[in-house]
Formats: structure tokens, sequence, C-alpha cells
């Protein structure tokens, strides 16, 4: 095999990012992928699922369309044509990256691949992560289903017990709710999206509860016997590594996950894990983010990983996402801080579009006003996060960010609004 300046074992959000950014900063790539390119996120994970997602809003979405003067005739699934318009949609999607790799001059082996077979100067591991399962609910693939089994599935079950509350379990329980399944949640802790703001969460069982969802909290897990047609076991997700060949070359691990540094980078000099290989934030965004702190740190850059405003988004109904800290985050850091809050209730343009439920939270620190986390529980609250995303990794105040001249009516005025809120209640307190 020749020889590369950088060996890429994995083609999800981390592994062909890196390749791309590789290529663009002049070093010769190749990329080993044992499954399809595009890896989790593009195939069993966040692409397939807002796919069923789109189709569940639109036709909920029907169901109430005469409330805006729009007369239909009876809403009815088609959860082939679904199905094929998912297919359709990673197919081409898995084209567009190959095609990429094609034109940057990105060599690519359909292979599974060991360190050891890797001839490269340096080597990037972005394996990802594999569904985990329950010693008392093993997936057998036909009742006991993993979250790549759901995405297989041909018809709509009658009835579903997910397991496990987090973002999948709970995406999972909006889209087969809204194609007419019925649905029920069972969560360990006593509260969904664990690790979640508190606040958030409540106002999302409430909202679940209210769309039809049976959500059982402080649940222990149960054999679902005869009672459910399907059950899925969202119990998390464990980093893909093993097969590897670590233990030869003298990786450090910590269990499945691989052990790196602020740089991406192993105990052993050249060789670098990302995503959620290295488990940091198993998120597809973070992984082409560590991508990139990786490829840099190669070419010998010295970049440093800076997890201070990772976007986390739930796409439910309504959708939920956050970024930077929780209240308890911000307690146990030792800050003084503020929180308030602003209801989409009070904005046209929720009104107008017919979704009202939910609001804004912002936490900010008493002494300076500087924004600490922003919260969202409502209509494209994981296309408002980016906003706030910025104003947490630039280190703003509320006052900066409600100086800031947003559009009217849109939705980000819930942000201004927050922001205008807490700006007040500080300076009072000044």
């Amino acid at each position: 095999m020749e020889r590369f300046d950088v060996g890429i074992i994995g083609a999800g959000p981390g592994g062909y990012t890196a390749a791309l950014y590789a290529a663009r900063l002049d070093k010769k790539g190749a990329v080993f992928e044992k499954d399809c390119l595009g890896g989790t996120c593009l195939n069993k994970g966040c692409i397939p699922t807002k796919v069923l997602l789109e189709s569940a809003n639109l036709f909920t979405r029907i169901k109430t369309a005469l409330s805006f003067g729009v007369e239909t005739g009876p809403a009815k699934l088609d959860f082939t044509q679904v199905n094929a318009r998912k297919d359709a949609i990673i197919k081409k999607l898995r084209q567009g990256i190959e095609a990429a790799f094609k034109s940057r001059g990105i060599a690519l082996f359909k292979t599974h691949a060991k360190l050891s077979d890797i001839n490269a100067d340096s080597i990037i591991i972005a394996t990802g992560s594999i569904p985990v399962e329950l010693p008392e609910l093993r997936f057998d693939h036909q009742r006991i289903l993993s979250s790549d089994d759901m995405l297989e599935l041909k018809e709509v079950p009658k009835n579903l017990l997910i397991v496990g509350a987090g973002a999948i379990g709970c995406e999972f329980a909006t889209i087969y709710n809204s194609f007419g399944c019925d649905v029920t949640v069972a969560e360990i802790a006593d509260e969904i999206l664990p690790g979640a703001d508190a606040d958030v969460a409540k106002k999302l069982r409430q909202c679940l509860t209210k769309n039809g969802i049976k959500i059982k909290t402080s649940a222990g897990v149960q054999q679902p016997g005869d009672s459910f047609e399907k059950t899925l076991v969202c119990a998390g997700r464990s980093p893909d590594t093993e097969g590897l060949g670590l233990e030869k070359t003298g990786v450090k691990t910590a269990g499945r996950r691989i052990l790196v540094d602020e740089y991406m980078r192993t105990n052993i000099a050249n060789i670098y894990a990302i995503g959620d290989a290295a488990n940091k934030y198993r998120l597809a965004h973070t992984a082409s983010y560590e991508a990139m702190i990786a490829v840099d740190n190669i070419c010998g850059k010295k970049r440093k990983a800076d997890y201070a405003a990772v976007p986390y988004c739930v796409y439910t109904e309504p959708e939920v996402a956050s970024v930077g800290m929780t209240e308890q985050a911000a307690k146990e850091a030792g800050f003084d801080f503020k929180s308030v809050r602003f209801p989409f209730s009070a904005l046209g343009k929720a009104h107008v579009m017919g979704y009202t439920d939910g609001f804004v939270k912002i936490i900010g620190d008493r002494k300076t006003g500087r924004l600490l986390g922003v919260h969202i529980i409502g209509p494209e609250a994981t296309a408002i996060i980016a906003e706030a995303a910025l104003a947490v990794q630039k280190g703003l105040t509320a006052e900066e960010l409600s100086r800031t001249i947003h559009a009217h009516p849109s939705l980000p005025e819930g942000i201004m609004e927050a922001a205008n809120i807490f700006t007040e209640v500080y300076l009072w307190q000044k």
C-alpha cells in the first residue's frame, strides 16, 4: 500500500470531515470504512430519524390545516413511501461524500482496518459507536430492537415500549406517536432527558404527555411480555473500537473509550481519536469539530478543543435545544447566577405559526451579566440555538445580546426578549 500523510478509520461526520479538511491543507489522505459512507449519523441516526420526523410533523400539521383555513381530505400515512424517501435521501448524501472524496483525491478503502494495516504518518480513529444492550433486554432484532432496527421497520407497530427517555428515545416517541402508534416511554431517572435543564425537561414531558405519549419515570427495567408489539431499547451508545488492534499499539483506553488529550491525541504521538470513539460528546457536530482539531494538530498548529459552547438538540415536538451551563452546572462551578424565562406565547410569530408552547431560558452571571447558558423548548429551537451558541462562545453579556437588533416578527426575538428581562433584573440589582 502506498504511503499517506493521514489515514482515517471511519467515514462518519468525524472521518469524512477530517479527510476533506486534510485535503484542503494539502495532506494526502486515505479513509478506511467497513460499512457505508456517512457513518451512524447519515445511515442509522441523525439523517434518517430527521426524515421520519419531517414526515411525522407534516402529517400532524395537515391534520390541523382547517384551523388555518385550509381544507384537505383525510390525512393518510404511506409508511412505505416515508421509508422510500428516507432511503433516497441517504443514498444521495452518500454519493455526495464519495464524489467529494474523488474530486479531492482522497483514497477510499471499503474495508475493516486495524491500526497495523494503515501506512500513514498520522492516524485518526473515527469509528463512532454502537447501541448499548441491557442484560435484561437483549436485542433479538424482532421484538427487542435497537435504534438501528427501528429504522428498518416496514410498518408502524400498534404499540411500542421505549426504554430510555434520552434524546433518541424521545425522538422516536415523537415519530411513532405522530404515526398513530400507542407509545409508552419508561425512564429509570426521575425525569426525562437526564442532564438537561430541569425546567425544559419538565415542560417537554408535559408536552409529550399532552400529545398522547405515556411516560413513566423512576421506572425499573422490566420485560415487556406480551403487552407490546415492539420494544425499543435506548440505553445509550458505546464506542465502536473493538478489533482495531489498540492493545498491540499501546493506545490507552478506558473500557471501549479511547483516551485523548485536548489536542485529540492519544498517548501515541501520531495517533488521534475523535467523535464517539473518544466519547467526550456523542454528537455528530462535535465529531466534525474534533476532526478539524486533530487535523490542525497533525499539521503542527497546536489547537486545543473547547467545549464551552456545544449545542445540544432534541428534535421532538416541541423541539429542545441548549448551549452552555444548566443551573446545576453553574451552581457546581461556583457561579452567582440568575435565570430568567420568556414564553413563546408572548411572540407574534409563534402565534402566526400556531406553535406557542415553550420558552427561552437564559442563565447569566449576576456579577458580570455574562451568558452562562441558554435553554430553549419551542418551535424551531434547534435552529434558534445557533445565535445563542455564538453568544456563549464569544462570552457576550445578556445586555450585549439584548441590544442586537432582531427581525420582527421572528422566533429569535425570544432570545432577545429573555436577554432584555435578564438585563433589567441585572441592572436593577446593581
